[in-house]
């Protein structure tokens, strides 16, 4: 009995501390495959001229500039990966790691953007690699 409580924790767990993205399960599959091709390829020379590139809002559900990065993401067709930092653990702790002071907080392949800054994120968007 202990052991199936223990694995429903489990899983529990891990649903809660499950990035939520916005993207479909098939395109979710699609990602995974693609990511584990690299994996297995790290050491082949075609690996280096390939480039996964992805988006992570650090964002809290109340804030309004959060709601219009969603908006300018969604409406340029832009793929990311939203975390809410207040419900979600690791994406806070990685946010702190980024020196968050302040959402939306946006992460894109090392590079950093802080609040809403318009010029910047709809020069992020335009940007193929990141298109669905």
């Amino acid at each position: 009995m202990v052991k199936y409580i223990l694995i429903v924790l489990i899983v529990l767990g891990g649903y809660l501390l499950w990035p939520r993205s916005h993207v479909s399960n098939q395109e979710s599959t699609e990602l995974a495959k693609g990511i584990n091709s690299l994996y297995r390829s790290v050491d082949s020379p075609a690996s280096s001229q390939r480039s996964v590139s992805s988006i992570h809002l650090y964002a809290t559900s109340w804030c309004g500039y959060c709601a219009k990065t969603r908006n300018l993401f969604k409406q340029r067709g832009v793929r990311y990966i939203e975390y809410d930092i207040e419900k979600d653990r690791a994406a806070r702790a990685r946010y702190n790691e980024l020196k968050g002071r302040g959402v939306p907080l946006v992460e894109a392949d090392g590079r950093i953007i802080r609040g809403y800054n318009e010029p910047l994120l709809r020069q992020l968007v335009d940007d193929d690699r990141y298109k669905f």
